[in-house]
């Protein structure tokens, strides 16, 4: 019985010892704590390099509202460059009238529903290396690094995927962080009653004057986000939402999923501000022998 009890407790250890140990929305992650490259092979990478934009690869947006909200700004291809082999989005001060309107503020968007449509697939693995500029409270802007399911043109979408977001204020608790990053996903379920939610992860706070990178891990009931290659949270299907306010639950869409990036300005902006994107990969598993 001692031998028994003792094979028991060795093997509690292995499971402890082998399951995830970062947050996620409830149930213990099967993603691992760190992402380990060697298990995966490269199918996609655009390294801009070119002295242009890729456009079999990238949609890119002009004179586009992304929202109905969306009253002070608006996207413009002016603001989407390649320069010094980086991926450049950036949000200016920029007044542009389209439409019989009159917008204060521009800012770039791209995304990969494209001639190529280069997508995201269940079990693969997405990362982009991203330099972002240091912010005050006078530059309410926010760069993004985003996947959202094929066949969309406005948002909001049935899944959002925000695989990077940044932003400088809390609302929720009315408080600046300068330098915090923080990362959510956002559901639309019309069949679950209109359903809105917002997954948000805990924030972390980063050294913004050197790149990073950011990436996902998407299965069919769990997406995991990362953080230079270090797992910062989990969404696993079924698990409730994380705010009191919300009650649904995480739902993982089976469509396709297209990546993109995109400079939000949300009140004001004094300066322009640049997101550099260094390159970004799809990785897939490596088949088993």
């Amino acid at each position: 019985m001692k031998k028994i009890g003792f094979h028991f407790v060795i093997l509690g250890l292995l499971f402890v010892l082998s399951s995830a140990s970062h947050p996620s929305t409830g149930t213990l992650s099967s993603s691992p704590d760190w992402f380990n490259e060697n298990d995966y092979i490269q199918i996609f990478k655009d390294d801009f390099n070119s002295a242009q934009l890729n456009t079999t690869c990238w949609r890119v947006a002009h004179n586009f509202l992304k929202t109905t909200e969306q009253s002070n700004y608006i996207y413009t291809r002016d603001n989407v460059i390649i320069q010094d082999g980086n991926l450049v989005i950036s949000a200016k001060h920029q007044k542009v009238d389209f439409n019989n309107k009159k917008y204060n503020f521009t800012g770039g968007f791209i995304d990969s529903n494209s001639t190529k449509g280069v997508s995201l697939q269940f079990n693969q693995y997405v990362e982009a290396r991203i330099k972002l500029p240091e912010y005050d409270e006078k530059d309410l802007s926010e760069p993004g690094f985003f996947a959202i399911p094929i066949n969309y043109e406005s948002w909001p979408h049935p899944t959002e995927y925000q695989i990077m977001k940044y932003s400088i204020f809390d609302a929720n608790i009315q408080k600046s962080y300068p330098y915090v990053y923080n990362t959510f996903i956002y559901y639309q379920w019309v069949d679950n009653g209109d359903c809105r939610i917002q997954y948000r992860s805990p924030y972390k706070k980063l050294d913004f004057s050197k790149y990073h990178t950011y990436g996902m891990l998407l299965k069919e009931n769990e997406v995991t986000f990362y953080i230079d290659g270090e797992a910062h949270f989990s969404y696993v299907a079924n698990d409730p939402s994380n705010s009191p306010k919300l009650g649904c639950s995480v739902r993982i869409p089976k469509e396709k999923i297209f990546l993109g990036f995109d400079y939000v300005v949300q009140n004001t902006l004094e300066t322009p501000k640049y997101m550099l994107v260094d390159y970004v990969r799809i990785l897939t598993p490596k088949k088993k022998q």
